[in-house]
């Protein structure tokens, strides 16, 4: 499983770089190969990346934020990517990623989540707006919310990245017949469906003159069936 980083920035290793670097490091710790590209919009390098999102899982877009906007070298790049493998993108998971001395990074996200929307990419969030602030490397390094951002969204890209890939692979078992069906992933709709079943069940007992030692016996029960579906 892989994971594309594109750097929408002039400076190859300057704001954007540091935080797509944060975002990296994490989906590797969490078994997600990753490849930064300082995205300059030439022909031979957006035909690489073209090639390269043919067997990629995920891409994530950065870009510092010119006059309240994305750079016009990022825009430039996604344009011709769009042109070349925008099929390659479709249904793949994919996140934005925004840099600022001080604003303009929301508007910033809005342009570049256009590109993941359009060509029906899952996008993924983090726990607040992937974003960081400064003005060099360093005062980035120093935005420690925006870290902890970055680290939270390489964690849900992981995860996300993790499923997708299974599920897939769930898919192709079935077109060739071989699919289990007594065995279910822990995040598989399956899975959160019996969940939700037993919910119900409680819910529905709770409200009955039951005893509430029915209702944590039928709670214990499901449990035990969900789990032992799951392993």
């Amino acid at each position: 499983m892989k994971v594309i980083l594109l750097n929408g920035s002039r400076r190859e290793k300057g704001c954007t770089y540091t935080a797509l670097s944060v975002v990296a490091d994490t989906l590797r710790e969490n078994g997600i190969d990753t490849e930064i590209i300082h995205a300059v919009p030439y022909k031979s390098v957006v035909t690489t990346v073209a090639e390269k999102m043919n067997t990629a899982d995920g891409l994530i877009i950065g870009s510092p934020v010119y006059w309240a906007s994305p750079t016009g070298e990022i825009m430039s790049f996604m344009d011709q990517l769009a042109g070349m493998a925008g099929s390659a993108l479709a249904h793949k998971v994919g996140a934005t990623v925004a840099s600022a001395r001080r604003a303009g990074t929301t508007a910033t996200l809005d342009v570049l989540n256009k590109y993941l929307a359009y060509h029906q990419m899952i996008s993924v969030a983090s726990n607040y707006w992937p974003m960081v602030h400064g003005n060099t490397p360093d005062e980035v390094k120093r935005d420690e919310e925006g870290l902890q951002i970055m680290r939270n969204l390489g964690r849900n890209m992981a995860d996300l990245t993790v499923h997708r890939s299974w599920e897939k692979s769930r898919y192709r078992s079935t077109a060739d017949g071989n699919e289990d069906h007594d065995q279910l992933h822990p995040l598989s709709p399956c899975a959160i469906g019996k969940i939700r079943t037993v919910s119900t069940t409680v819910r529905i007992f709770s409200y009955s003159p039951l005893s509430k030692s029915v209702v944590v016996a039928t709670l214990f029960f499901g449990e035990l069936c969900i789990i032992r579906n799951i392993l």
